[in-house]
């Protein structure tokens, strides 16, 4: 892991967002300074302000509606949350095309997606040995993609 160069924000430190959040603690990067946590949740004690970081990973849920496609409302209330150019990578499901519809909502944000791969028996095992990297990205964040790839862990097909 290099040195940290950029803030980190995470926003919903669960499944997802928990072994990221270790992730990043382990490699270097200081709680409250350069790696930002925020949960809805207050007792899992996480509310820095994620407006801090220059690269915010956004890992909420969005359960399956009864519809059968993704409720995407705690990822649209965490982009509400943000102000200011940010590099904004959801870590959640969402339908294809919901990147892009974000980043037409949120121009001043460069927004990518990066899909887990995670089973919850071994979440923190399958986040820092995955066999496959993604970054998919939009016209506007195409240039924040190799940095977004360089924060993660790496893997045989990036």
């Amino acid at each position: 892991m290099q040195e940290p160069k950029h803030r980190v924000g995470i926003i919903g430190i669960g499944m997802v967002g928990a072994p990221l959040a270790r992730y990043f603690g382990e490699g270097g990067w200081r709680r409250g300074e350069s790696l930002l946590l925020y949960d809805i949740d207050p007792k899992k004690n996480y509310s820095d302000d994620v407006n801090k970081a220059e690269v915010v990973f956004v890992s909420v849920p969005t359960p399956r509606s009864a519809d059968g496609s993704c409720d995407i409302r705690a990822l649209e209330s965490s982009f509400g949350m943000l102000k200011g150019d940010k590099i904004v990578v959801i870590k959640s499901t969402v339908s294809p095309g919901t990147t892009e519809r974000l980043q037409n909502q949120y121009p001043n944000f460069k927004v990518l997606f990066n899909p887990e791969f995670l089973s919850e028996s071994r979440a923190w095992e399958d986040f820092i040995r995955p066999d496959r990297q993604i970054v998919g990205f939009t016209e506007k964040s195409l240039d924040s993609a190799g940095l977004v790839l360089s924060l993660l862990p790496k893997a045989p097909f990036m």
